[in-house]
């Protein structure tokens, strides 16, 4: 039923339009500015996304953009009484008002007396219950400012308030969730983002984000006394999802070479993470070559973090596989056998972090060697996210 009444509301504000306007209207054409929104924009959207702020929210009963045969645009805005207000604007208007879809959230349920989260455009959050609601100004109650009045052009966001939610806004989102000290999360990078890494000040490297999904990044090193063609590199490819809430899958493969020493390492792993970019494990399975030979067993990982303030999260990150070698038999030691040991390494630390760069203090051990060295090998890197 309220499909009908919206198309026949569409129908009569056509036929209204094309008396008060006095033109060909066949000659325009009604645009879609976002896709949230379809070619008309019903009272309903305007007051979701807060647009036309200049008329009641109560009177505005919806509002279209054509674009003309010389590329110009008009917004027509139709209002109760079978009032019309024509206005001339540009392409930049036109993005305004898609930008503003894009942004803003506006999920107020009218004599609603629940409690609300508002947030601004200047990063303010408020929490309330909010009084009165109108194209101007919004008015609740907070038992910790009293009543206050917000201009409505001024607002971003507006949420039933969720106590989770509001801590993870005060404390900023953790901008350095898609990775532990070296191993992967499977939590994505945007597209656009990414982040350079230099550990101990030797190994540099680099990742960026070609999609919301897919992550490409390559790094090499620089030890001193060892000439440039015999430096390690490094190629690596990331693709993740976030499948539920809570759940991220991907995997991705890494190749790591030698210079001209020659040798080299390629693996192709799998890792799924739960939790949020705050607070998370991620499990990791990985399987490839050495050499000139396959990896006998698969290696795993199992990596996991707590964020426990604004600039601080405490991190583990820990390797588990099997190592083989030759060892001579004795006495002559002439003839060699394989050993093949299982071994862990562990690590644990802190990172410090603000919006783009982030610097971890960690240390590692391998306690299977059953030469434990507390607190462990220092570890140390910086990231500076762009």
């Amino acid at each position: 039923m309220k499909k009908i009444n919206k198309n026949l509301l569409i129908i009569l504000i056509l036929f209204q339009s094309i008396i008060f306007s006095n033109t060909n209207i066949f000659a325009q054409k009604a645009i879609v500015v976002h896709n949230d929104v379809g070619a008309f924009i019903d009272s309903v959207e305007v007051f979701k996304y807060l647009l036309f702020i200049d008329y009641s929210f109560d009177e505005i009963k919806g509002a279209q953009v054509f674009k003309n045969p010389d590329d110009s645009y008009k917004l027509l805005i139709y209002l109760g009484h079978g009032n019309v207000i024509e206005k001339q604007i540009d392409k930049e208007n036109v993005n305004q008002i898609s930008e503003r879809i894009k942004l803003i959230e506006n999920h107020f349920i009218k004599d609603d007396t629940t409690e609300y989260s508002i947030q601004l455009f200047n990063g303010s959050l408020f929490n309330g219950k909010i009084s009165s609601f109108s194209n101007n100004k919004i008015e609740f109650y907070s038992s910790s400012v009293g009543s206050i009045g917000i201009a409505t052009k001024d607002v971003i966001r507006v949420n039933k308030y969720d106590s989770v939610k509001a801590k993870s806004f005060v404390l900023g989102e953790n901008p350095h969730s898609s990775r532990y000290f070296y191993a992967p999360s499977a939590i994505p990078l945007d597209k656009g983002e990414g982040y350079f890494q230099d550990i101990y000040l030797l190994f540099i490297s680099g990742n960026y984000a070609i999609s919301d999904h897919t992550t490409l990044g390559a790094g090499f090193s620089i030890i001193p006394g060892i000439d440039v063609g015999e430096q390690a590199f490094f190629v690596n490819a990331k693709v993740a999802y976030q499948i539920t809430e809570k759940f991220y899958l991907g995997g991705g493969g890494l190749y790591f070479g030698i210079g001209d020493l020659g040798g080299s390492i390629g693996i192709g792993y799998a890792v799924g993470t739960y939790g949020s970019k705050d607070h998370n494990v991620t499990f990791g399975a990985g399987y490839g070559y050495s050499g000139n030979a396959l990896m006998e067993t698969p290696v795993f990982t199992l990596c996991g973090m707590t964020r426990i303030s604004k600039r601080i999260s405490l991190m583990t990150e820990n390797w588990l596989g099997t190592v083989s070698y030759e060892e001579g038999i004795p006495p002559d030691y002439v003839d060699t056998r394989t050993i093949r040991e299982f071994q862990t390494l562990i690590s644990y630390g802190l990172r410090f972090f603000g919006d783009k760069l982030s610097v971890d203090l960690a240390f590692m051990n391998v306690p299977t060697t059953g030469e434990f060295l507390f607190p462990g090998i220092p570890y140390i890197d910086f990231v500076v996210r762009f």
